[in-house]
């Protein structure tokens, strides 16, 4: 019996003893029941994505930082959806005429977003209980049915007509491949995928390039909202986990000056009338300002704060995407843990200061010291657990120093009171107390630098902050 009858045999047998896979049922949405591909829709898709400033009216990113590495982003979106019958998910609704009557639900691209993982994603539409969204499959099929209509828009042709090997390169940019943006701006700038000439870049407009390359790092958050959402002023609230460790490197003259520096993405600045950013101070510390790039109007783009704010706010307006992100600066100096160190410094510097030159070394060597110990461990253990981490991340980030001065003074503490039972001789014990008090000393001095050098830090802030 030849080797390939038994495996057809086997096959066979497979096949018979093998229970029928139950398919799951197709819920509302899948793209062939609601034609995502859709002309009148994919046309009126690409129309409102590329007129996003004139209906929605206000976008606002706050960036709220919670407990341990994490933080939360919220997106607020101010928008009229355009009365576009179009913009109907049920393909029966879309031949309509007016937009009143519509049913049911109705496609509404609000963002470009980045790509990632959204977790904790909620949206909260006022007026709405639910708000679904399109699953990744049918985001990819929309967004590629968008983006060919672009294309085939600029080479004055059908979609139909388009080099398939384009095609390819349009679902490449739109889907989750790492190299994405390689291809996007291979395409773009040269007009290659892979090793195929498939267009001719020159025909591609900065609108239409920008475009493809925003593709490849996000994705167009499409929600779907009531029908009667159409032409109607509505507020979206969007909202995700948010990663408080994507910061800037600190730099030591910042660690110096107790400050932080953290860069805020925007999300779809240049996509709205206005472009507002918010930021919550987290307990602890202090914002200094909040920042945003020169947009086309020079007002509101820097907001300086009182230490005892609570949250900053800053808006400006973009008729391009701006080129950096948003910037807001965090302080620990007056903060309580500056003054909780410098308040414990001064205390250890005086204390054993005051034993080195008044204090009987000789005379506690040869009792032991034991009484003069435990009154000394009091402190010491009292400095240590001030010492322990706590708060947010980012306040803790930039209490570290402080945290390391009272730890230091702590360590000093039980030093010097474990001296007396340690070290035999009076002269030793002398010698021993005069090195710590001295190394208590300097703590001082250079605390007292390090708040200088923060304070000047602080007074120059408008002038650094002024060429970002």
């Amino acid at each position: 019996m030849s080797w390939s009858l038994i495996t057809k045999v086997a096959n066979f047998v497979s096949r018979g003893s093998r229970k029928p896979s139950k398919m799951p049922s197709r819920a509302p949405g899948e793209d062939d029941k609601y034609e995502l591909s859709d002309e009148r829709l994919v046309s009126s898709m690409l129309d409102a994505v590329g007129s996003w400033p004139r209906w929605c009216h206000r976008r606002i990113d706050r960036y709220e930082p919670t407990d341990g590495n994490r933080g939360r982003l919220k997106h607020s979106i101010d928008m009229t959806l355009p009365s576009d019958p179009h913009f109907a998910y049920d393909p029966s609704q879309r031949g309509l005429k007016s937009s009143g009557d519509v049913k049911g639900q109705v496609l509404a691209p609000i963002a470009i977003v980045e790509k990632k993982p959204l977790h904790e994603f909620d949206v909260d539409v006022v007026g709405t209980k639910s708000v679904p969204t399109l699953t990744r499959r049918e985001n990819e099929r929309l967004t590629v049915a968008i983006l060919s209509l672009a294309y085939a828009r600029t080479l004055g042709v059908a979609v139909r007509d388009l080099d398939p090997l384009l095609i390819d390169a349009l679902k490449h940019i739109v889907g989750n491949s790492d190299n994405a943006h390689e291809v996007a701006v291979a395409l773009t700038e040269h007009g290659l995928y892979g090793e195929h000439d498939v267009i001719d870049h020159r025909l591609i407009g900065s609108k239409l390039a920008t475009f493809t390359r925003d593709l490849s790092t996000g994705f167009i958050m499409y929600l779907l909202l009531p029908a009667t959402k159409l032409g109607a002023r509505s507020l979206v609230k969007v909202s995700y986990l948010w990663s408080t460790n994507s910061t800037g490197g600190i730099k030591w003259l910042q660690l110096l000056a107790s400050a932080h520096q953290l860069y805020l993405p925007l999300t779809a600045p240049s996509d709205a009338e206005s472009y507002h950013l918010e930021f919550v101070v987290p307990s602890g510390v202090a914002c200094t300002v909040l920042t945003l790039p020169k947009g086309s109007d020079s007002d509101g783009r820097h907001a300086a704060l009182q230490r005892n704010d609570t949250s900053a706010h800053v808006h400006a307006k973009f008729l391009s995407a701006p080129a950096r992100d948003g910037l807001v600066e965090l302080t620990s100096l007056g903060s309580p843990a500056h003054l909780q160190a410098g308040l414990f410094l001064t205390f250890t510097a005086s204390v054993l200061l005051a034993f080195a030159a008044w204090g009987d070394p000789i005379g506690l060597a040869s009792s032991g010291g034991s009484a003069v110990s435990v009154l000394l461990s009091f402190p010491a253990l009292l400095f240590g657990i001030s010492a322990a981490r706590h708060g947010s991340t980012l306040a803790d980030n930039l209490a570290m120093p402080f945290r390391v001065t009272v730890g230091l003074c702590a360590l000093l503490f039980f030093i010097f009171a474990a001296s007396p039972v340690l070290i035999a001789t009076g002269t030793s014990l002398e010698f021993a107390w005069w090195f710590l008090a001295l190394a208590a000393s300097v703590g001082w001095l250079l605390f007292l630098v390090q708040t200088l050098v923060a304070f000047i830090w602080f007074l120059t802030r408008s002038a650094r902050l002024g060429k970002y």
